[in-house]
């Protein structure tokens, strides 16, 4: 059972709804929606009567979700395989390591309610050469807070201009859309570090589990990421430090 409130700043409670969770680990999740839109608010675990319990920021929760779509080509050391198809031990291609191996395959899964009730969570489409020339190579379906390498605006590509932006913020680009999709599923791949994998052509990251997306995560999934990488458990600051700086983007709504 999901439920959510709708919280508009100093205001009363507007709304609750239910609903499947998208986690089995839990009984239940309840929103908490700080914005009319519905982008931002704080998620709680509910016990089966409803109360909630210590809650994490929406968009927390969402950076935690895996990112890639199942069919979405992944670039390994055997070929192109659809990250739906990639298992633990696979090989895949990094833009500054070679080949590396998957450590952990996450996945998740969402319905029409889900995504209903929260729009941060509906995927975007970039469709083909709508990052650069043939960049992707193909259509693809990411999460919204997937990041992928680009320059800054008005510059080349280089080692100082090299930025990951957030799907979200390529929005209002030519042939960057939100998609109302019925269900989705989300894919992500764990890797020795935070990496860039070649995914349709383009350069994206791997996952990156920081405390807080860690925390974010189904029980079951962060003990299958602690049981691999154990060194997580003294933190991941070190292990896992971001790829490249992150873009500074105004969100589109």
């Amino acid at each position: 059972m999901l439920q959510y409130s709708r919280l508009p700043a100093g205001g009363r409670e507007q709304k609750k709804t239910e609903t499947e969770s998208p986690d089995a680990a839990f009984v239940g999740m309840r929103f908490e929606f700080t914005s009319y839109e519905r982008t931002d608010g704080w998620l709680h675990p509910a016990d089966a009567d409803g109360c909630a319990g210590q809650g994490i920021r929406l968009s927390e929760f969402v950076a935690a979700i895996p990112c890639f779509t199942p069919q979405v080509a992944i670039a390994t050391e055997s070929g192109s395989q659809l990250a739906g198809n990639l298992q633990a031990g696979a090989r895949v291609l990094t833009r500054d390591h070679g080949a590396q191996t998957v450590h952990w395959v996450g996945r998740r899964r969402f319905g029409w309610r889900e995504l209903g009730l929260n729009p941060a969570l509906r995927p975007i489409r970039i469709v083909a050469g709508a990052l650069g020339d043939g960049v992707p190579a193909a259509d693809m379906l990411v999460s919204p807070n997937h990041r992928f390498l680009a320059a800054l605006p008005g510059q080349y590509l280089t080692d100082e201009t090299e930025r990951l932006w957030q799907a979200r913020s390529l929005l209002g680009r030519e042939g960057v859309t939100r998609v109302d999709a019925p269900q989705i599923e989300y894919v992500q791949l764990l890797l020795e570090r935070h990496e860039l994998v070649l995914s349709e052509g383009a350069w994206s990251e791997s996952f990156q589990p920081s405390a807080a997306r860690l925390a974010a995560l189904a029980p079951e999934s962060r003990a299958e990421i602690l049981a691999k990488v154990p060194a997580l458990l003294g933190g991941a600051a070190d292990i896992f430090a971001p790829v490249r700086p992150e873009a500074v983007a105004v969100d589109a709504d």
